[in-house]
């Protein structure tokens, strides 16, 4: 999560990233639309861009310098963004989204996101991340909430954090996994 260095104030710009492809069904037009409007109250925010698609010219076009584009990475580009991050913004419901969000999460990005699919598998809304409903307006007005709130983020970046190492198995169930699986030596000897 990007912290405010010494003397960054109210002014301070805010970095969204967004990871995935640009097209409608990845909510491309809702991204767009959400951002513009909680732009337009609040002009320290800044949209990252990690992503392609068909849609990229005509975002390009629109956002003009309030974005920056940098093409896909995949959800690896979380680890390389989350530095200079504030929140990941997921404008859509589907699957591939998943990793992206869990890579922010064990990142300590707080995310915001489209209540639904693997968003709501991921995020306990309030505790490991925050979710709204599948609304362009009710979107940006979550933007430019938790734009004000850099210690409501913290805690959801806390929050997430704590929910990705949840997730992740111990040394020891890895172990015991390994234990359970017959290894390849003994599948030929029984065979």
């Amino acid at each position: 999560m990007h912290v405010p260095a010494s003397g960054e104030g109210s002014l301070a710009r805010i970095n969204l990233i967004y990871v995935g492809p640009l097209d409608d069904d990845h909510g491309a037009d809702a991204l767009l639309e959400a951002f513009l409007n909680a732009y337009f109250y609040d002009p320290r925010l800044h949209l990252i861009v990690a992503g392609d698609g068909y849609a990229a010219d005509r975002l390009r076009a629109k956002l003009g310098d309030r974005a920056t584009f940098i093409g896909f990475g995949g959800p690896a580009v979380v680890d390389e963004l989350a530095s200079e991050a504030d929140l990941l913004v997921c404008p859509t419901t589907l699957a591939d989204t998943s990793e992206t969000i869990a890579a922010a999460q064990r990142r300590g990005l707080p995310v915001l996101a489209v209540d639904g699919g693997a968003a709501a598998a991921l995020i306990e809304n309030g505790r490991s991340g925050f979710l709204v409903p599948d609304d362009s307006s009710t979107f940006a007005d979550a933007i430019r909430w938790l734009s004000r709130r850099p210690t409501l983020r913290e805690r959801l970046a806390v929050g997430g954090l704590v929910a990705a190492q949840a997730r992740q198995p111990s040394e020891v169930e890895l172990v015991a996994a390994q234990a359970r699986q017959p290894s390849e030596v003994g599948r030929i000897m029984e065979g």
